[in-house]
């Protein structure tokens, strides 16, 4: 036990060691990874709609893309995963128009991510909108980050969409990474391992033979059991007892065992008389007879023999219980039907909690709806003065 002790503390020792080197973790958020000109060759312009390097004038049902293949800390996003964040800055210099910002992450086996927001308001309304998209750990070689600008306005072909500039791209992520052991640190436990063995003492066991005890057997005396009086009587059934004159020694006829007044049953009941040994049949007995009126079957109630008593007993009882005259005749139901559900009232309620647009006003009033959408445009609001800063470092 000592020495397991001591080889598990040095396991941890070098664990913690490799842990306190290899892991040291920050979360960081990249710089704007697309550019801001529109016309430097990296977005796919279907027209030439601008007021500027850096202002796009939008057209409707027109589309403006980029995209940027990202593999750095590639390790770290595979592990722990990373959130992209995207948008723009919006003029709505005319009422009516709608962009829609769609930014989406290819995986390097096909698979693609993405998410469309729709951005409307009133004329003269500058807003910086900004969304993100979470992406699970996966194994990916690298990811292709896409940023689309569309739009959509309901005055025909031409410039009647609103304006965007400081188009961005950043990807926020948690940069550990925990890789596999190193070969020193293996090393060092397979030493541990080598040096220090922990022997564990066999014990014999040892089996003692067991003899067995010698009994002698007991003599048992012999038993005399005198058989019970059975009084089978099936149920609701009124029993006559009548009195039968004994026969004479001289007849070697066997007493009448079963008296079946049905024709159908004579075959079994000539079975059940005929299993009775020629000796007792010989033997004088007198014989009551008890009459069952439901099977009309009679049986012998003096029999010496318990089991033709058994037998005989069985078949009274089965002809009572196969016998369905009774069960026919029975004819009263077992209750009466009535209708305790009557004149029901609906209780359907046809009113509509919502009417018109009353749910979108009601979302809109929410203190939880208004504290999401501050701390959003707050956000937004940031992101744009780190753009600008940005842009004022760059020159």
């Amino acid at each position: 036990m000592k020495y397991f002790l001591i080889i598990l503390g040095l396991i941890v020792y070098f664990l913690l060691d490799w842990f306190s080197s290899s892991l040291k973790a920050e979360t960081i958020t990249t710089n704007n990874l697309v550019s801001t000109n529109f016309r430097d060759g990296s977005w796919n312009n279907p027209v030439n709609s601008f007021h500027s390097d850096q202002i796009l004038a939008g057209q409707n049902n027109i589309e403006h893309t980029t995209s940027v293949t990202y593999s750095t800390d590639i390790d770290a996003l595979n592990q722990n995963g990373f959130t992209m964040n995207a948008g723009a800055t919006i003029w709505h210099w005319y009422s009516n128009q709608t962009v829609y910002i769609n930014q989406s992450v290819t995986l390097d086996n096909g698979s693609v991510i993405n998410q469309v927001k729709t951005y409307n308001g009133a004329r003269g309304l500058t807003q910086s909108v900004s969304n993100s998209i979470v992406v699970n750990p996966v194994a990916s070689a690298n990811y292709v980050l896409g940023l689309g600008i569309n739009f959509a306005d309901t005055r025909g072909a031409g410039h009647y969409s609103a304006d965007v500039s400081n188009p961005f791209i950043t990807l926020t992520y948690d940069t550990t990474v925990v890789p596999p052991l190193d070969e020193t640190t293996l090393q060092n436990i397979q030493d541990i391992n080598e040096v220090v063995k922990v022997k564990v003492p066999k014990q014999k066991i040892e089996i003692q033979k067991i003899e067995p005890v010698k009994t002698e057997p007991v003599k048992q005396e012999p038993v005399k059991v005198e058989p019970a009086k059975q009084k089978p009587i099936a149920p609701k059934e009124k029993i006559k007892i009548k009195p039968k004159a004994t026969p004479k020694k001289e007849e070697k006829k066997p007493a009448t065992v079963v008296k079946n007044e049905e024709k159908k049953e004579s075959d079994s009941k000539d079975v059940a008389a005929s299993s009775v040994s020629t000796k007792e049949s010989k033997e004088p007995k007198a014989v009551q007879q008890k009459e069952v009126k439901a099977g009309t079957v009679k049986v012998d109630s003096q029999i010496k023999d318990i089991g033709r008593d058994m037998k005989l007993t069985n078949l009274a009882v089965i002809k009572a219980m196969t016998d369905n005259t009774m069960i026919v005749s029975y004819s009263i139901p077992f209750y009466k039907s009535k209708n305790i559900y009557k004149n029901q009232l609906s209780i359907a309620d046809t009113k509509l909690l919502y009417t018109n647009n009353s749910l979108g006003v009601y979302i809109s009033k929410d203190p939880v709806v208004q504290y999401q959408n501050a701390l959003i445009n707050i956000r937004s609001e940031k992101q744009q003065l780190l753009n600008e800063i940005q842009v004022l470092r760059n020159g």
